[in-house]
């Protein structure tokens, strides 16, 4: 059994630990045989897993130029609360065609509300365009508990596995942050972008500088503005503002564990979410296997010799990456010791090849795209069926809106 602790920093305290068991595997993929994949030690039904739309940005194109506070006052009687409201290319007195409008926690009817009101007073040119989408997924303890919230947040940040590249860019790379000075910004696995290639890859392999994300700190992965980012934290306050001070502090029954994916236009045009209107007949469910994707890792099978004994010392390191730095960093490492290997190969086989000699078929155990990972099935089925009730909760608002107001969302 493997135990990683729940370490909290700003309170400087361990509240209990996540668990780790090895199961054997019945996958029958040659790059699996022989090994077994580590489970975590929690009752996913213990949890309530629920999906939400945490925010829109709309872009609006008027037919005619209008000014910030005018926008702004449709914008927020309709909502019922204060909206950020952007103009694009203000020119004399901010008088502009183009505007962002986010709306926090959105309603379809309240969307509808919105984009007619401005389409009536000043004619939308287009259809709202989607700017920005958030989308969360959250986990209530049902029967509220600290401990469990900080158990499930350990197993979003070990099993989270992005589906792009997020190490080739430094500002890409996993992080998590616990306060607004630059040094309570931490990196799980080390980061430094003026490393030789050979330096970059010893730290890759290594676990010597690596740290665990704290639980009360937000976990990141992904640049903040690029197309897709994702944040993994512990969500006991709501609607903040760090510039002023305000915050709202959760009851303890709705404190979650939460992960959120945001993305932006070039991300939503390839999945075919552009305009308001294809909210309707959007797919939720589509978003688990792109944007939450778990996966679990696996170890070699316990065996004899001088053989069984490597691999031991292999799994060693590997479950400390494990601990420090999830599926994220372990995958890494899995890469820079392959890479490293198949460098030393073609290095011995050009020797070997001299002499006359060749060297054995390379051993596939481990290969593959999913390399020496498996999936997740039981958090990526509960993800999915959220996403699945999200689907049709978006769905029957909009038959609602249309029948009290026998139109269609398309302006004009």
């Amino acid at each position: 059994m493997i135990e990683i602790p729940l370490q909290y920093i700003k309170t400087n305290e361990v509240i209990g630990h996540l668990a780790y068991r090895r199961r054997p595997l019945l996958m029958k993929q040659s790059r699996l045989i022989g090994r077994h994949v580590l489970v975590p030690e929690i009752n996913l039904a213990a949890y309530k897993t629920w999906a939400v739309i945490d925010f829109i940005d709309l872009r609006l194109l008027l037919g005619r130029k209008s000014q910030f506070h005018h926008i702004k006052a449709i914008v927020d009687g309709i909502v019922g609360r204060s909206c950020y409201v952007f103009p694009h290319d203000g020119g004399n007195g901010g008088e502009t065609c183009k505007f962002d409008v986010r709306v926090q926690d959105p309603e379809v009817e309240g969307l509808f509300g919105l984009a007619q009101a401005i389409n009536e007073r000043y004619r939308l040119e287009l259809d709202p365009a989607i700017a920005t989408l958030e989308v969360s997924i959250d986990f209530y303890p049902r029967h509220p508990d600290k401990v469990a919230r900080a158990r499930m947040l350990k197993t979003l940040m070990n099993s989270f596995m992005p589906t792009r590249d997020v190490f080739s860019d430094p500002l890409e790379r996993p992080r998590f942050t616990f306060g607004r000075r630059p040094e309570e910004t931490k990196f799980p696995m080390f980061c430094k972008g003026d490393l030789t290639e050979r330096g970059l890859r010893h730290f890759e392999m290594s676990t010597e500088e690596d740290l665990a994300p704290y639980m009360d700190a937000s976990f990141y992965v992904g640049a903040r503005n690029s197309d897709s980012a994702w944040r993994i934290y512990d969500k006991i306050l709501d609607r903040q503002n760090p510039d002023t001070g305000e915050r709202h502090e959760l009851p303890e029954d709705d404190r979650r564990a939460r992960i959120e994916v945001t993305l932006q236009r070039p991300e939503l045009a390839a999945i075919g979410l552009t305009c308001l209107h294809e909210l309707k007949q959007f797919s939720f469910t589509s978003l688990q296997g792109r944007y939450f994707n778990f996966m679990q890792p696996t170890l070699h099978e316990e065996g004899p010799g001088v053989k069984g004994a490597m691999q031991k010392w292999q799994d060693g390191r590997r479950v400390e990456k494990f601990a420090k730095t999830g599926v994220i960093g372990l995958r890494h490492m899995d890469e820079a010791q392959e890479d490293h290997r198949t460098q030393l190969r073609h290095r011995e086989m050009e020797n070997m090849h001299q002499v006359g000699l060749r060297l054995p078929s390379k051993n596939r155990t481990g290969h593959g795209v999913g390399g020496t990972m498996v999936s997740y099935d039981e958090m990526n089925r509960v993800v999915s069926k959220a996403l699945e009730h999200l689907d049709r909760r978006v769905a029957t608002a909009f038959v609602r809106v249309e029948r009290r107001n026998g139109q269609r969302w398309s302006v004009g």
